[in-house]
């Protein structure tokens, strides 16, 4: 590619990458004005691959246009970059590979009225931490809903086999058994009379 081609073409598809990174809502307000400054470095960038490839202060060049490439956008490439490595660490939805269970996805499911699906990602979410408040409540309304009082309640005692549970939890849970139990005497009442 010649000069007079290649050019255009880095800044088109620099453009592409552009609009890409401030994809998002948060970055769609600034997005233009650093577009704009963002053209000459790309132009600057690509008449350094194509003409002054061999000139002795191409790196120089080349890295003070990535530079100022990198600051301009630095806010939408950290987000771009570190969402994934954030999601892997603390397993933001699909993501997987988490040492911390999250119940996101599966609270997602539920609003979505999926609630089989929602009961296989929440015991998922629980083999990385078998005594999870957050997952054992979870599950414990769906087996509720499901009008399993005693699956419900099984897992509402899984959550207080945690060594460091607060007060606070031990007291939502014994209140929460104690309407299970009620709905087992209603259901037992109902089908005997």
């Amino acid at each position: 590619m010649t000069f007079s081609i290649a050019a255009p073409f880095f800044c088109a598809l620099g453009t592409l990458l552009l609009l890409w990174l401030s994809s998002d809502i948060e970055f769609r307000e600034r997005r233009w004005p650093k577009i704009l400054v963002s053209q000459p470095i790309l132009l600057a960038l690509a008449a350094f691959f194509t003409v002054l490839g061999k000139a002795p202060a191409t790196p120089f060049f080349l890295g003070i246009g990535v530079m100022s490439l990198w600051l301009i956008w630095r806010e939408e490439l950290a987000h771009h970059v570190g969402q994934p490595v954030m999601g892997v660490l603390y397993g933001g939805g699909r993501a997987g590979g988490s040492v911390v269970p999250t119940f996101s996805f599966a609270q997602k499911l539920i609003n979505d009225d999926e609630l089989k699906d929602a009961e296989k990602e929440i015991i998922e979410q629980l083999a990385k931490d078998p005594h999870n408040f957050e997952g054992r409540r979870m599950l414990a309304a769906i087996y509720q809903e499901w009008k399993q009082p005693d699956k419900a309640i099984a897992q509402l005692d899984q959550a207080l086999l945690r060594p460091d549970i607060p007060e606070s939890h031990v007291e939502f849970i014994t209140e929460a058994k104690e309407q299970l139990l009620e709905m087992k005497r209603q259901t037992t009442e109902g089908n005997t009379g």
